[in-house]
């Protein structure tokens, strides 16, 4: 449930409502690994200009619907509504609202009662059965936001748990931390663009893997990007004195220094971490840009990749990347084009890149140990050492029957908030509305970020005469 709210977060910053979140539409890679979850299916999403704003018309899967889409005005908190339905399903093995058809399924929704009264609730607990119940809340503004959903306390503490917090996940932590701090950008804009190329299109599966994790280790309050209070918090959870990963010389060096004056020093690398690696100014890292620094320090790029990634910009297959080049694949004005142009090649050869002098933009260059422990701007280095089948159509037999009209609606407990609905519409003026569907082929959402990388090619200055 964290991982998919954290995709459903991701849509909703970006304003994409999904609307047809089911166990259909998540998918897991061959090895089963829940960290990798991939939600498909985007042939009803939509887009809107604000957060907040309202989308109409009955789309999705019965037994999937917030109560507001058979009403048919709705926000994004639909897919939480969803996503509440989904973990019910998870955890119980059988949907919440059941009935016998699509129909009678959207009237069971509309009027809105499930409870927690079956066997296989006996050995749940008190905050997973709440955080489906907040998921459900009939009323929408009470319903809290993918966001609010994540900060849930039986999320965080799974969160927390030995198996999501071990000594690797902290080593792989502490290295993507170290990485950060060494990478300098130079405001290149050719080598952000052709990293975001590499990284969006040209990676391998085990090596995007890699990214994936590190920079959900660092992502801790699961919005989908990293600011800096994430890395505040991560230094001070990984280079505390009392780490016992910290036992290495470089290492406690590192956290002996980040304690000389933690707090000014802490900012002081957070600041210049974003300086160098928040080429967009957003305030906080994106995937595309963190992907870009892990690559880069990975030596995940070689000359394969960079030949690639030079013939991308050499449209015509010249040998060279020339300003109009340039012009045509960043949709750059000629003076912008021939500043980088300028920025980029070979002394006396001020009108064509080369391979070599592409190569020489794009990868750093090779630092010695005495290089490694000093940071940018000539500080030294503070980091050191590096039921029926689910989400299906269910058979008779497996039903279960739908809730008569004394049923009590379940309320949280009292310490985590009262449920607040809305009495439902009498039956006699309601209309029996029909499922929208669509033949849309699925879009993986696992690329979304390889979208964005692709779009930071086009976020570049624009002429400036």
């Amino acid at each position: 449930m964290n991982n998919l709210l954290n995709c459903v977060n991701y849509c909703h910053k970006r304003n994409l409502i999904h609307r047809d979140l089911k166990p259909e539409n998540i998918l897991l890679d061959a090895k089963r690994d829940f960290s990798d979850l991939k939600v498909i299916d985007f042939g009803l999403a939509r887009y809107v200009d604000k957060f907040d704003d309202k989308l109409k018309g009955l789309v999705g899967s019965a037994y999937y619907v917030a109560p507001q889409v058979i009403d048919g005005e709705y926000s994004n908190k639909c897919d939480v509504w969803s996503a509440g339905v989904i973990a019910y399903a998870l955890i119980s093995g059988f949907a919440p609202f059941d009935a016998s058809t699509d129909e009678l399924v959207l009237e069971v929704v509309y009027d809105g009662r499930y409870d927690f009264d079956d066997p296989e609730w006996d050995d749940v607990s008190i905050l997973a059965k709440d955080f489906i119940a907040q998921l459900l809340q009939y009323d929408e503004e009470e319903r809290p936001s993918a966001e609010k959903a994540l900060q849930h306390p039986w999320l965080r503490k799974c969160r927390k748990s030995p198996r999501m917090n071990n000594a690797l996940v902290r080593s792989a932590s502490r290295s993507s931390l170290k990485d950060l701090s060494q990478f300098t950008s130079k405001s290149n804009k050719l080598k952000q663009a052709a990293c975001a190329m590499i990284s969006s299109q040209l990676l391998m599966k085990d090596e995007k893997a890699i990214i994936d994790k590190a920079f959900r280790a660092l992502d801790k309050s699961c919005q989908g990007t990293i600011t800096k209070a994430d890395l505040n918090s991560s230094f001070a959870d990984l280079f505390s004195n009392g780490d016992e990963e910290s036992d290495n010389d470089s290492a406690s060096s590192a956290s002996g220094n980040l304690n000389d004056n933690s707090n000014k020093s802490r900012a002081s690398l957070v600041d210049n971490i974003f300086e160098q690696v928040n080429f967009s100014g957003s305030g906080a890292i994106q995937y595309s840009e963190f992907a870009i620094v892990t690559m880069l320090e990975k030596n995940m790029v070689d000359d394969a990749k960079l030949k690639t990634a030079f013939n991308f910009f050499d449209r015509e297959g010249k040998g060279y990347i020339s300003k109009d080049d340039l012009k045509e694949v960043l949709s750059l004005g000629s003076h912008a084009a021939g500043r980088i142009v300028k920025e980029s090649a070979t002394k006396g050869r001020k009108d064509k890149i080369t391979f070599d002098d592409f190569k020489l933009c794009v990868l750093p260059p090779r630092k010695s140990k005495k290089t490694d422990e000093i940071g940018a701007g000539g500080r030294r280095n503070l980091l050191g050492g590096g039921g029926g089948p689910l989400g299906g159509p269910l058979d008779e037999s497996s039903r279960r029957q739908p809730m008569d009209e004394s049923s009590r609606r379940y309320k949280p407990n009292d310490g985590m908030g009262e449920s607040s609905r809305r009495q439902p519409l009498s039956r006699s003026t309601r209309q029996r509305p029909s499922i929208a569907r669509t033949s849309m082929p699925p879009l993986d959402a696992g690329n979304m970020d390889a979208l964005d990388a692709l779009n930071a090619l086009q976020e570049f200055e624009s002429d400036e005469e």
